[in-house]
């Protein structure tokens, strides 16, 4: 019976101990202020972390349970030898070991609470940091990230895919002559009207300024050259209207697809030298780079 009030004795003071370092853990985090997302796998290696922390409390649970149990059995033992002063004290310790359990469980609870709002936090955040406030299209985290997954679907598989870059024509003129806010207005003009007839395949962002990107999964440079005509007529045939009147949108592109053993920057390059061949050529036009030069798809339009 010894045995049993020294462990009952340990329990009470080692597992608070434990539990205050494991809740300390979990009360220090707190979102980024001012930070866009952070980095995801820091963020990621935070959260297994504290998940690690709950599994550890829940395990220690376990453990002061059990010793509960087999405390109980043997104070329900008939023995002879032991002393009315030892089976109260053994009582006391017991009571201890039971508030200290239940306090456990309480602090596991909300801890699991606190973990479950952090990270709805963190994934809201996430979501967030990928999205242009002003067009509410993904932005150029969200854009780059997406290439990420498309390229290595590429390596790995082989799976072709195009890039198109458009950039809104006179745009700089247009915003020094209106002003910001008509600026504004003409940036989500664009992004809906492109909106308004992309695939569910297709990835549209806005990557800087009046530049915006689009991604095709799947896709040849055939396919390629129809899929941009097609977001640069729905562009072109948009109005915009400002202080009662009726303003032309237009874009230029530049395209080109993936070729073997390209890294996506080179992809990126070569879709902007098309891009600025199509500003140079007149503006609202297509031009694609084949892989070896530039070629406009057609005549710039009136």
């Amino acid at each position: 019976m010894n045995l049993l009030l020294a462990l009952a004795l340990l329990l009470a003071c080692v597992a608070p101990a434990a539990l205050f370092v494991c809740w300390r853990r979990i009360g220090v985090y707190k979102s980024p202020a001012g930070d866009s997302g952070g980095d995801a796998k820091k963020l990621d290696r935070m959260v297994q972390d504290y998940q690690e922390i709950l599994s550890d409390i829940a395990r220690r649970l376990g453990l002061q349970g059990k010793t509960i149990a087999d405390a109980g059995k043997l104070m329900n033992v008939d023995d002879g030898g032991m002393s009315a002063e030892l089976k109260a004290e053994l009582n006391e310790r017991l009571s201890e070991i039971i508030a200290k359990n239940n306090q456990l469980r309480h602090d596991l609870y909300e801890a699991q609470q606190r973990l479950s709002a952090q990270h709805a936090e963190l994934d809201r955040a996430r979501a967030e940091s990928r999205i242009d406030y002003l067009t509410q299209l993904p932005n150029r985290r969200g854009f780059e990230e997406k290439s990420v997954e498309l390229h290595a679907g590429f390596e790995r598989h082989q799976v072709e895919y195009a890039l198109a870059i458009f950039d809104i024509d006179h745009f700089k003129a247009f915003n020094d002559t209106h002003g910001h806010a008509a600026g504004d207005a003409m940036l989500r003009t664009v992004a809906q009207a492109a909106l308004g007839i992309r695939r569910s395949a297709d990835y549209l962002a806005r990557i800087g300024g009046e530049e915006f990107g689009l991604l095709f999964p799947h896709m040849s440079l055939n396919q390629c050259r129809y899929a941009a005509e097609r977001y640069r007529q729905a562009i072109n045939t948009t109005k915009l209207w400002m202080d009662d009147r009726q303003l032309n949108v237009a874009a230029s592109f530049g395209i080109a697809v993936i070729q073997p053993g390209e890294a996506f920057a080179s992809l990126l390059m070569r879709a902007d030298e098309a891009l600025y061949a199509a500003k140079e050529s007149g503006r609202n036009q297509v031009c694609i780079h084949d892989g070896l030069e530039v070629v406009p798809l057609a005549e710039a339009a009136v």
